[in-house]
């Protein structure tokens, strides 16, 4: 529809009005007009989903909002918190890594390799009863606000970073030569006798260009988090209502043709983008691709299909063969 219509237009969902922001001067205008488009539009599905939007992410604009966004910034996001909690993520990745080893050793088959199983439907229902009885637990002891707060940030940072490491790590089995590079630069400046560390992720370039890349052609959340404006307003000229329903495209303004050349592939040298991850998720990767080797079953290309949803979900899910490159280190 963006390439038919152009970078803005409105459309009818349902009843309401929405506008469609598929350029980065639609979506800076429209993010930057203070906060006549910072509201949260209401829904049944939110309104359950959420606690009657109490969640971070679709908490209507206000007092509330504003505090746990403050909370989210200072105590959990900043770089001091980031820093102090540096030795919990590291120790959780080496005993996922260690976990991973152990597996691989109780079911390697006659070539050396296995194929670990997707997360199934047993596991995801242990995780949501786990985060339920977690959410009572803090509700019966008077901090119901900061359970669902917790809660919130837990499952938005677990599922965008899990969509993002998937991606990355499709687009490097289906690019074989780019994973040989990034193998060979977490030698030359990790080496074979330690695990990557988070202080080390400064220093590789390669890395995070590849972050970066997939950031571009895989957002997680393709189309953002829906916005409504309070009251009338112009954006780019045109006149819009209030109460009309904003989202911003944003796969489509990272595959603009004025920016990128040739915007649906990456480049065979250095990936291009303009936005960036945190280094939280990015270690991840790069202990697993220095940890092991990485192969697909029968040496197949990785189907990089979408689902139709939130975040970018694959319709196939991914499936590897591992050989692990540093045996000392586990």
């Amino acid at each position: 529809m963006a390439d038919k219509y152009g970078p803005i237009f409105t459309i009818k969902m349902g009843v309401h009005r929405t506008l469609i922001g598929s350029d980065h001067e639609t979506a800076k205008e429209c993010l930057t007009i203070d906060k006549t488009i910072a509201r949260r539009p209401s829904t049944l599905a939110m309104e359950l989903l959420s606690y009657n939007h109490a969640t971070f992410g679709f908490a209507p604009y206000g007092n509330l909002r504003r505090q746990m966004r403050k909370l989210a910034t200072i105590e959990l996001l900043s770089d001091y918190r980031l820093d102090q909690l540096r030795h919990v993520r590291q120790s959780e990745i080496k005993t996922s890594l260690n976990e991973l080893y152990q597996l691989w050793d109780e079911k390697k088959d006659g070539s050396g390799k296995r194929i670990p199983s997707s997360g199934n439907n047993a596991e995801s229902g242990t995780w949501k009863k786990a985060l339920q009885q977690f959410f009572e637990l803090w509700e019966i002891r008077d901090f119901r606000c900061a359970a669902i707060f917790k809660m919130s940030m837990i499952l938005a940072a677990s599922d965008t970073t899990m969509v993002t490491l998937t991606c990355a790590m499709s687009l490097l089995l289906n690019n074989r030569d780019e994973l040989r590079k990034l193998q060979q630069e977490l030698d030359i400046h990790v080496g074979k006798e330690r695990l990557v560390q988070e202080s080390d992720i400064k220093n590789l370039v390669y890395l995070k260009a590849i972050i970066k890349e997939t950031l571009r052609l895989y957002p997680a959340g393709p189309l953002g988090v829906p916005h409504e404006s309070m009251e009338d307003c112009t954006v780019r000229g045109y006149h819009i209502p209030a109460g009309t329903r904003l989202f911003i495209n944003i796969a489509k303004v990272h595959r603009d043709p004025r920016v990128w050349s040739d915007p649906c592939s990456s480049p065979k040298n250095v990936p291009r983008c303009f936005v960036w991850g945190s280094s939280v998720g990015t270690d991840i990767m790069a202990s697993v691709v220095q940890g092991f080797e990485l192969k697909t079953p029968l040496g197949e290309a990785v189907d990089m299909s979408e689902c139709l949803g939130m975040t970018n979900l694959k319709v196939t899910p991914l499936q590897l063969l591992i050989t692990p490159r540093l045996p000392s280190c586990y």
